[in-house]
């Protein structure tokens, strides 16, 4: 059974492009860009295929995949990477044009930062006393 040319078309025909506001954004930038993040978030530890294929419920092969660049994570597998690391989700925002985003989730990241250092130094000056 053949395709009819009438048939739903999922795909641009011009290639796999997503619009942007600032040119298209091909899915080698995607898929380079994941695999940055995921190595800035994870690092480069044997073990980061099976952490993240463990966190976001995917296969081993396509995590490592995702690592390479040879793929991108899909939707489902996307949302839940953003669930688990902040970085993922910078450079998702990062990738989407909304850098602007970021910013709140900088504040926080400062705010708890300086709880944990005021802690630090309350631990130290009760010691001393």
């Amino acid at each position: 059974m053949s395709f009819t040319k009438k048939d739903r078309n999922f795909r641009q025909p011009d290639g796999k492009l997503l619009p942007s506001k600032h040119g298209a954004l091909d899915e080698t930038t995607f898929v380079t860009g994941m695999a940055a993040a995921l190595r800035r978030a994870y690092g480069g530890r044997h073990s980061a295929v099976k952490i993240v294929a463990g966190a976001v419920g995917a296969n081993e092969r396509a995590v490592r995949n995702w690592f390479d660049a040879k793929n991108g994570p899909n939707g489902e597998h996307l949302v839940r990477l953003v669930r688990h690391s902040d970085e993922m989700l910078d450079s998702f925002l990062a990738l989407a044009g909304k850098k602007r985003f970021t910013a709140p989730l900088d504040i926080e990241k400062a705010r708890l930062a300086l709880e944990h250092a005021l802690a630090e130094l309350s631990g130290i000056d009760t010691e001393d006393t």
